[in-house]
């Protein structure tokens, strides 16, 4: 997408949002709509609705993402923190609410490595948030509040080897844009990680759909639906979560902004995404620009740690 008309405008604002909304919105063909750009998710109101997602027991989102994922995590950080440099520019794309960069923070200090950590976040308030919190540790922090591909104009260290940390956010974008992301911000030394949960993995596929649309997790699709003027409800449209992990919006009855966008009933919108992307293609993709390391254990998901090929 091209973002250089909404640039100019600050990072994050609601102001950004609706026109990055706006651009964002590709008609495909006479009934369905591309609307999956993932930065679109992060409001201050879905921030909170993911929060709660993350951290409320009963949540199945927490239950069958949130919890398993940190499990996964803890038991591969001590063997993928020794593949890292002495000193590490840590640069963790979307932090999120939940602190899980803590594991890999206490494990480099563990390792006695040096780090400086660089948080990038299209949210100021998770931004600032993860900030505070790492800074406690006695770590210098470095924030960028950027869209992901256009962070490398704000991170001003060039020269320490960076360690760029995307975790199941992986999951949103297309493997080709991240790909990309990582091509022009991984320096010499550096290294990228990405978590993922392979399709063959997944134990339980209808566990993962349910996780998908449990209550808080459909008013986060709610809230970026409401950027163009539309909203679950059973008069308006409904949420459909395939099998690939793809969340369309089915269009009953648009509103009157969202019909001067040019949608109209039985219309089909692509909201979101958090790909299960099955192995072979995954290997496929990475594998033809860097080398690769893979963390494979019982658990159902899947590290790669990245290098740019020599």
């Amino acid at each position: 997408m091209d973002t250089k008309e909404i640039t100019s405008i600050e990072y994050g604002t609601q102001e950004w949002f609706l026109n990055r909304a706006k651009e964002s919105l590709i008609k495909v063909n006479e009934s369905e709509w591309d609307f999956s750009d993932s930065a679109l998710f992060w409001t201050d109101e879905v921030v909170k609705k993911y929060e709660d997602a993350q951290t409320i027991e009963q949540d199945n989102y927490k239950k069958h993402v949130t919890d398993k994922e940190t499990i996964y995590l803890k038991r591969i950080t001590p063997s993928l923190i020794s593949r890292l440099p002495k000193k590490i520019n840590y640069i963790d794309l979307g932090p999120g609410t939940e602190n899980k960069q803590d594991y890999f923070i206490d494990e480099i200090k563990y390792q006695n490595k040096e780090l400086t950590y660089t948080p990038v976040d299209i949210n100021n308030r998770i931004v600032d948030a993860v900030s505070l919190h790492v800074s406690k540790k006695d770590i210098d922090v470095f924030p960028v509040h950027s869209s992901f591909e256009d962070m490398e104009q704000f991170i001003k260290d060039k020269t320490t080897p960076r360690f760029i940390s995307l975790g199941l956010t992986f999951l949103n974008f297309k493997i080709d844009d991240i790909i990309e992301i990582f091509r022009g911000s991984l320096n010499n030394g550096g290294m990228a990680f990405i978590n993922t949960q392979p399709r063959e993995k997944v134990k339980d596929l209808e566990e993962l759909k349910k996780a998908y649309s449990s209550a808080h997790v459909i008013e986060m699709y709610n809230q970026k639906l409401k950027l163009i003027g539309l909203e679950i409800e059973e008069n308006t449209g409904t949420i459909e979560v395939t099998d690939e992990v793809k969340i369309y919006f089915n269009v009953k009855n648009p509103t009157e902004k969202a019909a001067e966008l040019g949608i109209k009933s039985g219309d089909r919108i692509f909201v979101f995404q958090s790909m299960r992307y099955p192995i072979e293609i995954l290997k496929s993709k990475l594998e033809g620009q860097f080398d690769c390391e893979y963390f494979d254990t019982d658990e159902e998901y899947l590290a790669v740690l990245l290098t740019s090929k020599k």
